[in-house]
């Protein structure tokens, strides 16, 4: 057969961060397109995980076997903010972009605005509006099959999810403008595949269902009877919700959720918080009762960082020894009987300290309203040989404390943090099946 060529001409409707070696320098990789594919692709698929692993490998490649299509990338109107750029952002994008952000600073009468950080955390962000071409390659396939997995896991990245990094909060979400299949316009892609485009005034809501039933009937997503152990979409407990707002732009939603999302963490678990601090300040060990870990629900590790001023964001860092005291919530390991486990110098084994969070945000519009696609796919928040540990960098260890994952309590700490968002919404849907 001859090659094909998937085409798809896109647009950014939310900030982007993408960058290759050079972090301080935007780069779209069409690495970071191929991890999108496949994150999407398996999030959808029933199969159990060593059956799993060879259908994915089979279509994305690995150690051993080359991928069945390949990626070129073109950027064709890149526009940025730089590092050290004024970017004029709200509050709500600074705090889902906060590892890059030198946020505004008041003192001694003076105001300073904030900026992309200029030091080595800076980075480029592409602006909404910047358009790009993905191009994928199929040199020679003889299944219809290969063609349509793409397509889908290419319509999931556009409508639930995003590229680049910050993606699960909305950064990176782009719009397809057109799209062909060896030069060929797809303005229909049959009864089998979901549609890319939406038609005349068709609710947001009715064109990501109409996507997501074809995908769930083509690759059996419904089908899955165990629970999962890693971020899919699985019947029994997942969410799908789409939130409605009418004239507002991508931007400016993704600007609320921000907001929405800072408030509600900065006061929840409050009581947390301040023991921490109450432990740094005081070197007393905290009460392992209060710190419970919800937060980590929503992804680890949490770096904790607290002024003098408990609550003052501009005031002094609390210091002791010449260094800023902080709490890191990461990972220890645990034996058989959850005791944690120590290495030959009685120091504790460090899990591996990273989760991501099973919430997934993307943020859309039609020139005229917008709306965000929020999907929440529980999973185990720590493998079985790992405990959550509060780690001091004060108290040789006299300050740490270890707790079991609180996976309840985060279910509801994520659903009320939804809640609080479409409070702010016009209207709320939630898609099962």
């Amino acid at each position: 057969m001859r090659p094909i060529k998937i085409s798809a001409q896109c647009e950014l409707v939310t900030p982007m961060l993408s960058s290759g070696a050079d972090q301080r320098k935007f780069e779209l990789r069409a690495t970071s397109v191929k991890s999108a594919l496949r994150f999407w692709w398996r999030a959808f698929h029933p199969l159990d995980a060593e059956d799993l692993y060879e259908e994915e490998s089979r279509l994305f490649g690995n150690t051993e076997l080359s991928s069945r299509f390949g990626l070129i990338l073109r950027e064709k109107n890149i526009q940025l903010w730089r590092p050290g750029d004024e970017h004029g952002w709200g509050e709500g994008l600074q705090y889902i972009l906060f590892s890059i952000n030198q946020p505004e600073r008041r003192g001694g009468g003076r105001y300073t605005p904030a900026r992309i950080s200029p030091g080595r955390y800076g980075r480029s962000v592409a602006k909404p509006g910047s358009t790009f071409e993905i191009n994928i390659m199929l040199p020679g396939i003889k299944s219809k099959k290969t063609l349509g997995d793409i397509l889908c896991s290419l319509w999931l990245v556009e409508n639930l999810g995003g590229l680049g990094a910050r993606t699960r909060r909305g950064c990176g979400c782009f719009k397809i403008t057109n799209l062909s299949v060896s030069g060929t316009s797809l303005k229909s892609n049959g009864s089998s595949l979901p549609r890319f485009f939406r038609e005349n005034n068709e609710p947001p809501k009715d064109f990501i269902v109409q996507g997501l039933s074809k995908i769930w009937k083509r690759w059996g997503t419904l089908d899955r009877k165990k629970t999962p152990n890693f971020t899919c979409f699985y019947l029994k407990s997942s969410e799908v919700w789409i939130l409605y707002k009418k004239s507002c732009k991508a931007i400016e939603l993704i600007e609320l959720i921000g907001s929405c999302m800072r408030s509600f963490r900065l006061r929840n678990p409050h009581t947390e918080a301040e023991e921490m601090h109450w432990a740094l300040s005081t070197t007393t060990p905290p009460s392992s009762e209060l710190l419970t870990g919800i937060k980590s629900y929503l992804g680890l590790p949490i770096i904790y960082n607290f002024k003098q001023n408990f609550g003052n964001l501009y005031g002094p860092n609390l210091r002791a020894g010449g260094r800023n005291l902080q709490y890191v919530l990461t990972t220890v390991k645990v034996d058989k009987s959850g005791q944690p486990k120590k290495d030959s110098q009685g120091e504790y084994i460090e899990g591996n300290g990273r989760r991501s969070s099973p919430l997934l945000i993307s943020c859309h519009d039609d020139g005229t309203n917008a709306w965000s696609v929020i999907c929440h796919f529980p999973a185990p928040l720590l493998p079985s040989d790992e405990k959550l540990w509060f780690k001091a960098n004060a108290g040789n260890g006299a300050l740490d404390v270890i707790c079991s994952p609180p996976y309840s309590q985060g279910l509801k700490f994520a659903r009320d943090l939804i809640k609080n968002i479409y409070k702010k919404v016009d209207n709320v849907i939630c898609i099962k099946n």
